[in-house]
């Protein structure tokens, strides 16, 4: 871990303590002063440091309507590697997505956050986190041919959102397997002998974990 981000993070832990940030605040109030911005920005650059404030931001605007007895300064094993990883993103869609680990980080004591999440959203390209989205918002279980097209319609209609192509859409849902994110479902002994079994990706378990961390409620 860089010296320069631990002595950084400290600060924040320390202006937090030291009573100058409200504890039911958001994140950038009692973590990252301008002070601390500034640090960053010094120590790692000021795209960097626009990048975190950018991030911590809209953490804070996620956690707005929780009630605050919820809240709780990250801890610091798990936000010194995330802000170190989420300081380095610049594009509004993956930022997105690394504001929701910073968020859920500061919820109920980090006690959902994972450091397999940062590894994770570090391998993610925009496409990538986008077929996350609409994967996890998948129709399912699929009792018959109406939920079956109910999927396609669905899919069709998400995919040309997002503007993901047929290529784009079979590499992400490559990479989202690799990463242990989804997998193919190729059965359901639910549906009728006389329906067609499409598999459609699915969730895992840690898929399904990363999507709601990300998306903190």
């Amino acid at each position: 871990m860089t010296g320069g981000l631990i002595e950084i993070f400290h600060q924040g832990v320390d202006y937090l303590n030291a009573g100058e940030g409200d504890v039911r605040a958001g994140i950038t109030a009692y973590m990252w002063s301008g002070v601390v911005l500034g640090q960053i920005k010094k120590y790692f650059g000021r795209q960097q440091g626009e990048n975190i404030e950018a991030i911590s931001k809209r953490a804070e605007e996620k956690l707005k309507d929780i009630p605050p007895k919820r809240k709780s300064p990250p801890p610091a094993s798990v936000a010194e590697p995330l802000i170190e990883a989420a300081m380095q993103e610049s594009r509004p869609e993956l930022q997105e997505l690394w504001a929701g680990l910073l968020a859920s980080a500061m919820l109920d004591g980090g006690k959902n956050a994972r450091y397999e999440f940062k590894d994770i959203l570090e391998k993610l390209n925009p496409l990538d986190a986008a077929a996350l989205q609409v994967i996890a918002k998948l129709p399912n279980p699929r009792w018959s041919q109406m939920v079956q097209q109910i999927n396609e319609d669905y899919l069709m209609q998400e995919k040309a959102k997002y503007g993901i192509n047929e290529d784009a859409w079979g590499a992400s849902k490559e990479c989202l397997q690799k990463l242990g994110c989804i997998f193919n479902s190729q059965w359901n002994p639910y549906i009728p002998e006389d329906v067609t079994d499409v598999p459609y990706p699915e969730l895992t378990h840690l898929g399904r974990l990363f999507v709601a961390s990300v998306n903190p409620r």
